[in-house]
């Protein structure tokens, strides 16, 4: 088995590989290798946007896969494309139809990139080599120019040609999603299994299939027949308004919710730190990846594809030979195979939420109007409704989860990578500054989303906990490639400095941290729970039987600032830093400060909200006779009280 080195192996050929391609130098492209199952460029997305028949794309003009977010737009007026940008009427930069974004593509790919060698090949299995493995040793050995950065570890990749590429730092970019199915869907493939015993389940040949299952570019592929899109957002919008052009009898467009018009696929306040703040901040990989949960926006459309929709539908209420029907805020409650008409039978009824705006809708017509509610109204309104459909096709999202990526199943378990949500939390870095010292960087503010302790940087939805909501965006894409290739210059002079830049460093909650950061619990013994009420360090362990006057603090200063809070204690003589001890916990705090012959204490054993303890921190003046305790928030509102 054939071992080759090179200095960069970029996996994946698609857009989010290309913000990264477009900023390296040209001597880094040189000794670059791009790997890809299909052994050309932006085929996977490609392919996507011919299986569904798109037209236009969703992001702007200026969310291009190359360094310039002003290329495209440059390149349309140069070749008097204009008509190829639809305008939105909200103020946003246009968006680029398939066609002319393809062009630009191809045409600077050719330009830029027409000498980095794009290897065909999927990978298998992706494993870091430390520097004492057997691969890394005998690469400095061969004294190789692509191996004078592997002093401290490599990538090796295995693909599925057999071939093995051994890089000194690599870049990541796919991911492993599974499509989401309604619950319903498996009882209905369970009565098409029961007229046909050769089907197993699995298939597509039922009728029943997921968007990335579906090519409406084949000839024929659905004319004359009847198709029920379930999905509110652009790919279920897509794949509507594509089965409709190519002839199919008659096309339902149906949705849980009402159909949301919005330019981007996420609020736009998380493309940027300051909406990230509270997310940022946060330490804890379980608690980040319900935040960010939290922050993705509901299926949605933009106004482009919005407006075909509503004339489309309006176009085709006269004629009944080419219909397009959308149903909003309606759910299938089951799906039933006809063998008789060889076509899926599906029940749907209204939801709760439709069910409510009815009645306020009506009760809105009484008081205003004095209509009286109609119960035959609503009745009708909340009738079941039965139809028949050749095919139906399901664009319910999808779910990323790295745990079932086989590809990368190895480096899960030989490296120590926190997984929450189907994400791995990457490392975030320490830098040097000025101002604050050995401060650590936020998530998406530098780490340079590189997988703990290897020299494997990701992108894409991978680097969701480190990027926010719109890491698999184009935007996100922009952002993490930024970083990426800042971190990747800031490693090589590491590196070349003999410097080891992939060394992990242990989590602050189980490191021993300096007084400035906090107390290591073993500088004193904690009191057991159930005697909170009297404290959470064990006084009597740290006296050792000396006799001190104890001194309750009453009086502080609480300031405030964003995440930050101090709580400012003066004290009635000068503390030492080696006298003071100091508990966080997430609800409560305690403070014992020691001077000559008495003890001083600041206990709330309820704070007003939870804090961040690894975060939490204290400073001691003494030449002011101040304390100062530092407490992290969760979030940047302001606390009404300090005491809960």
């Amino acid at each position: 088995m054939t071992t080759e080195r090179v200095e960069i192996a970029v996996v994946g050929s698609g857009r989010a590989a290309l913000n990264v391609l477009s900023r390296l130098s040209e001597k880094s492209l040189r000794r670059c290798v791009v790997i890809d199952p299909s052994g050309s460029w932006l085929h996977a997305f490609a392919r996507t946007q011919l299986r569904t028949g798109t037209t236009h794309l969703r992001s702007t003009a200026t969310q291009v896969p190359f360094d310039s977010a002003c290329g495209l737009e440059r390149y349309v007026e140069m070749t008097g494309k204009t008509r190829e940008i639809y305008r939105t009427s909200d103020g946003f930069t246009g968006i680029p139809s398939v066609r002319v974004f393809a062009e630009y593509c191809a045409k600077t790919i050719s330009e830029r990139f027409g000498n980095t060698r794009l290897v065909r090949g999927a990978v298998v299995d992706a494993r870091w080599c430390g520097a004492d493995s057997e691969e890394v040793q005998a690469a400095l050995k061969a004294d190789d120019n692509n191996t004078e950065l592997m002093c401290f570890g490599a990538m090796l990749l295995t693909l599925d040609t057999g071939k093995r590429v051994l890089s000194a730092r690599c870049v990541w970019t796919p991911k492993f999603s599974s499509p989401m199915v309604p619950s319903w869907v498996f009882d209905a493939k369970d009565s098409y299994a029961k007229a046909h015993a050769e089907y197993d389940g699995q298939g597509t040949e039922c009728g029943i299939m997921c968007a990335r299952d579906i090519d409406v570019s084949l000839e024929n592929r659905v004319r004359d027949k009847c198709v029920l899109v379930i999905g509110g957002g652009m790919t279920a919008a897509t794949l509507a308004l594509s089965a409709h052009s190519r002839g199919a009898k008659a096309v339902t467009l149906m949705c849980r919710k009402k159909i949301v018009v919005s330019e981007f696929e996420c609020d736009v306040k998380y493309f940027g730190s300051k909406g990230l703040r509270e997310f940022h901040a946060c330490d804890d990989a379980q608690l980040r990846s319900k935040r960010l949960e939290s922050y993705k926006s509901r299926a949605s459309v933009n106004e482009h594809t919005h407006r075909r929709l509503r004339e489309t539908e309006s176009n085709t209420e006269a004629d009944e030979d080419c219909v397009l029907r959308i149903m909003e805020q309606r759910v299938v409650i089951d799906a039933t195979w006809n063998q008789k008409e060889s076509k899926w039978r599906v029940r749907m009824k209204p939801t709760d939420e439709a069910r409510v705006l009815f009645e306020a809708t009506m009760h809105r017509m009484y008081r205003d109007e004095g209509i009286e509610p109609s119960a035959a109204a609503l009745a009708e309104f909340e009738r079941e409704v039965t139809s028949a459909h050749d095919e139906i096709w399901l664009a319910c999202g999808e779910v990323v989860d790295l745990e079932k990526d086989s590809a990368l199943q190895t480096l899960c378990q030989t490296t120590q990578v926190k997984i929450a949500g189907g994400f791995p939390l990457l490392d975030e870095e320490d830098f040097e500054d000025e101002h604050q010292q050995g401060v650590k960087a936020a998530a998406g503010g530098g780490g340079g989303c590189r997988w703990p302790g290897t020299s494997m940087y990701v992108l894409g939805a991978y680097a969701s906990l480190t990027i926010g909501p719109g890491a698999d965006l184009p935007v996100g894409h922009r952002l993490a490639a930024k970083q990426l290739v800042d971190a990747m210059k800031r490693h090589q002079m590491m590196i070349l400095k003999k410097q080891n830049p992939y060394q992990r460093i242990a989590d602050l909650s189980s490191a021993e941290r300096t007084p400035e950061r906090g107390e290591s619990f073993n500088r004193f013994k904690r009191l057991p729970p159930e005697l909170s009420d009297k404290g959470l360090i064990d006084i009597e362990d740290l006296l050792g039987g000396e006799k001190l006057e104890l001194i309750e603090l009453g009086q502080y200063e609480f300031y405030e600032e964003d995440l930050l809070a101090d709580i400012r204690l003066k004290l009635p003589e000068p503390i030492q830093k080696s006298d003071v001890y100091v508990c966080f916990e997430s609800r409560a705090l305690e403070m014992w400060a020691f001077g000559k012959t008495r003890a001083y204490r600041f206990y709330i054993r309820k704070l007003y909200k939870e804090v961040m303890v690894d975060k939490c921190s204290y400073k001691v003046f003494p030449s002011k006779n101040r304390i100062t305790l530092k407490i992290q928030k969760f979030s940047n509102h302001y606390w009404r009280y300090l005491k809960g």
